[in-house]
């Protein structure tokens, strides 16, 4: 599948402006789709070697990483996308000094970072949880490939912010073919140690790949002696004001997510842990598809020099497109959560089923407010985005604390759905009453709407449960009234490929 750039023609002419969001979100989603049907590959693998209560151990390591990664990348790879992006006005010797910049203070605070969770985990494993002390051996290996992951987060921006959209997605989809050959090599081989000395393998073989693409772009390579690291960063207008800000806030979310999961592990063991690694990752799992797009395609343009209602119009129209694909993708789980969760894990996962639809809303929530929210930081409002941020993360820590020990994984579920909530709610009245970004708030209400019916058909399922064929039926209800939303263009090219082989 072929994805245009937003400045490139489509075949036979200019593509409509309104007609780009789709093929950016279906072009770079279809590949990211690729890279998460790999990585629920890899989750079938592991549940399968380990069970529920394996799995669960591994999503409490994993999201322990995903917290000390966070820790190293003091927000360089969400500042590419902002500050690299207007950098290329200025020419390709200047972005590429700033670019050379941002690699070397992340490599310096990611490997500090590391070293930091190391000596924390080598000594005081059980400050997460007790449960987690037989693993401390997984858990250091794990904590050593924080490093190699920001790297590679911080270079896969770069890439989108020199319109390498597909070389950034199709990067990301060998290194998760390939985690699925070590993982189940490296359980198979030593255990659970095994899986986490593959993740450093491969995600140093993806950093190393990514800085050779970048080389291979014209002007990105050894740039003229210049200021040093410390000067260029300095130089540039308002950097280190919002990557203090932000990174206060990007450490907040891990935090608040890790709160849930040690909860569950401690009150309801390792098997209610795997449970909510499976509901919550399959929801994941769609949000990551469509989220692709929201990083490579749309954080660009909101952070243009483009005048405030062309880019909130821009991200209004983006946000219709994305609704579409949105409920035509989680309607599809909601409905038929057993088969998801077989096909995916096991039938001992099929109990993850009674919050799955719950974690499916939550992610919803969270996939629409992150257009929003890149909309606010396009707008350098920055205080106000780490500000609602952050409350929204102390209310899913604050709420999981109060369910989950009575409610289990359902808990944190609700816990997700009220942080998210406040997350849009706020993020949208700031645009609307601040800066007027009217043209964003257009498709709002058919965001209500698609949240409505996936919380219904979720609901449906799980109290109902209805026979196939009428959980088909209202599918292909859903599927064609979704549809309806897009206008002549965006249809035509769904349906050419269909159309093409029907006239074969």
């Amino acid at each position: 599948m072929e994805l245009n750039s937003p400045r490139t023609a489509a075949k036979g002419g200019a593509a409509p402006q309104a007609f780009q969001p789709l093929q950016a979100i279906i072009g770079l989603g279809a590949i990211q789709a690729g890279t998460m049907l790999a990585g629920l590959l890899r989750t079938k693998v592991l549940a399968l070697l380990l069970g529920p209560d394996g799995l669960g151990i591994v999503g409490v390591i994993d999201q322990t990483v995903a917290f000390f990664t966070h820790l190293g990348t003091l927000s360089l790879p969400l500042a590419a996308l902002k500050f690299l992006s207007k950098r290329k006005s200025a020419g390709m010797e200047a972005f590429a000094r700033l670019y050379r910049a941002f690699l070397m203070s992340l490599l310096v605070a990611s490997v500090l970072s590391t070293a930091l969770g190391v000596a924390l985990a080598f000594a005081r494993t059980g400050v997460l949880s007790d449960e987690l002390s037989p693993h401390r051996t997984a858990l250091i290996l794990g904590l050593l490939t924080a490093a190699p992951l920001a790297v590679v987060a911080l270079l896969r921006n770069v890439l989108a912010t020199l319109e390498r959209y597909r070389a950034a997605a199709l990067v990301a989809l060998f290194g998760a073919v390939l985690l699925v050959g070590s993982s189940y090599a490296g359980v198979r081989l030593v255990g659970l140690p095994g899986l986490y000395v593959g993740n450093l393998v491969v995600h140093t073989m993806l950093a190393v790949l990514l800085m050779g693409l970048i080389r291979r772009v014209p002007g990105m390579g050894t740039p003229s002696p210049g200021p040093g690291t410390v000067g260029i960063l300095r130089s540039e207008r308002g950097l280190i004001s919002f990557c203090t800000s932000i990174h206060f806030l990007s450490l907040a979310s891990p935090l608040a997510y890790l709160v849930a999961r040690v909860t569950i592990l401690s009150h309801h063991g390792a098997e209610a842990a795997g449970l909510f690694y499976a509901a919550y990752g399959l929801a994941v799992a769609i949000r990551v598809v469509l989220n692709q797009a929201n990083g490579l395609y749309l954080s660009p343009i909101v952070n243009e020099s483009t005048p405030k209602n062309v880019r909130a119009a821009k991200a209004g129209e983006y946000m219709r497109v994305l609704m579409v694909i949105l409920v035509l993708g989680a309607a599809a789980v909601a409905l038929f959560p057993q088969l998801f969760l077989i096909a995916l894990y096991s039938k001992r996962f099929l109990p993850a089923g009674a919050f799955l639809g719950a974690f499916l809303v939550s992610e919803a929530i969270l996939l629409v407010a992150g257009v929003y929210q890149a909309l606010l930081i396009g707008f350098d409002d920055i205080r106000s985005h780490v500000a609602i941020s952050l409350a929204g993360n102390a209310i899913i820590a604050g709420v999981s604390l109060a369910l989950v020990p009575s409610q289990g994984p359902l808990g944190a579920a609700l816990a997700f759905i009220a942080g998210h909530t406040l997350i849009l709610l706020l993020t949208a009245g700031r645009l609307q009453h601040a800066h007027g970004a009217r043209g964003a708030m257009k498709p709002f209400s058919l965001l209500l709407l698609g949240l409505l019916v996936l919380a219904l058909g979720a609901l449906w399922t799980t109290r109902v449960d209805p026979p196939f064929v009428w959980r088909a039926l209202a599918y292909v209800g859903v599927a064609v009234g979704a549809l309806s939303l897009l206008n002549a263009h965006e249809r035509r090219w769904i349906l050419a490929p269909w159309r093409s082989t029907r006239n074969q």
